[in-house]
């Protein structure tokens, strides 16, 4: 993967990202891949009535790695929500989201 197509998946992550915490404070894990330039959305489906998130995870990291083995992506980006402690400037830890 160039640095144009690390780039551009990035910035696809990112705006994706945003408009999942813009209209519902959260996500699930997702991701993208990029072959020759174009951006492709790569997602895990399960009909579980919970998610289980590291478990979505792994199925989606094991996705990314046959494309990219078997030549049809160049690389890829996975994104998930998180929730981290952060110390503001009184020294207080907060919990604060994270990607």
């Amino acid at each position: 993967m160039n640095e144009n197509q690390s780039h551009e998946l990035k910035l696809n992550i990112f705006k994706q990202a945003t408009l999942y915490i813009e209209k519902f404070g959260s996500f699930a894990p997702f991701a993208s891949s990029i072959l020759n330039d174009v951006v492709t959305p790569v997602g895990y489906y399960t009909d579980e009535d919970s998610v289980d998130v590291m478990n979505t995870v792994e199925m989606i990291q094991e996705q990314l790695s046959d494309k990219i083995k078997a030549g049809d992506a160049d690389g890829a980006a996975l994104a998930f929500d998180v929730r981290i402690e952060v110390e503001n400037d009184e020294g207080v830890l907060e919990k604060r989201d994270a990607m």
